[in-house]
This record gives C-alpha cells, structure tokens and sequence, in this order.
C-alpha cells in the first residue's frame, strides 16, 4: 500500500513538473507542420495526441522519418528522433479517408521546451482550442 502511494505521489509530480514545461500546438489541416530543434543537441521527443477519431502525423528529421496513423482513444503517443532537429506534418484528406489518409485529422503536438524549441510553424490554428471542429463538429479540447 505504501508503495502504491508513493508511486501516486511521484506520478502526480512529474506529472505537474512536466505540465509546467510542455508546449501545446493544435494543427487542424493537411500539410500544417511544425519543426522542432533541441537546445543541446539530443535527439527530440514529442508527443501527438488525436483529437479526430483517427489521425495522422509523418515525421522526419536528421537521422529518422516515418508515418503514425492513431487514435483518439490511444491518448497521447511518444515520437523520438535522433538527431537534433524533427518535422511534423499533418496528413487529412479533407474530405472522406482512406486506408492510409484520414478525412478529418485535428493533431496536438506537444513538446518539452525546457529542452527543445519551435524552429518554423507552418500554420496553427491554436487560437480554435475550446471551440467546435468544422468538419467533425467535435470540440478541440484536450488535457
């Protein structure tokens, strides 16, 4: 029992510790990016969260590229990258999906900017946190 609270404890502070140093961005279209350079040289880690029933994100930097097709309810999902630098790029169709390509892709990506910074946003739609998608019609809220 003692352990279980402590872990509660730890969790619950790294939790807050990490809160006070993340970075939200909400990306609501195809093609909208972010590229992230780390402060030190270490390789970037970043978190995706899908606000759409299904979304994905395609990533590649210095030493690393690939594809992530999620979910919602999958919660957040971790993407590292080697080197020092990584892009996130949106990828929707706009209209139905397919196989590969969701119709409707609202993506948080989340980052430590203790430890890393933005470099180039290409488009954000960050000022639409709290109100209704207008494809989806869900609302653009996430913790």
């Amino acid at each position: 029992m003692k352990k279980l609270l402590a872990m509660g404890i730890f969790l619950l502070f790294t939790g807050l510790f990490f809160t006070l140093y993340a970075t939200d961005h909400l990306f609501l279209h195809n093609g909208d990016s972010i590229t992230i350079g780390s402060k030190s040289g270490d390789p970037v880690t970043v978190w995706v969260y899908s606000i759409s029933s299904r979304s994905r994100v395609d990533w590649s930097g210095d030493t690393c590229s690939g594809k992530l097709i999620f979910t919602n309810s999958e919660g957040w999902k971790e993407i590292s990258c080697g080197g020092s630098v990584v892009t996130i790029t949106i990828k929707e169709t706009g209209g139905t999906g397919t196989k590969d390509v969701p119709g409707d892709s609202d993506v948080v990506i989340r980052y430590d900017d203790s430890k890393d910074k933005e470099l180039y946003i290409k488009h954000c739609d960050d000022s639409m946190r709290g109100k209704k998608c207008n494809v989806c019609g869900k609302t653009l809220n996430w913790s």
